[in-house]
């Protein structure tokens, strides 16, 4: 849930942590 929300919004989070999470995702 918390990777969609990520990946549906990493524009607005500029943050390290949540970079690599957007990346997870799609890894």
């Amino acid at each position: 849930m918390k990777r969609k929300i990520i990946a549906g919004n990493w524009k607005m989070y500029k943050t390290l942590d949540e970079g690599f999470l957007f990346l997870d995702a799609f890894i």
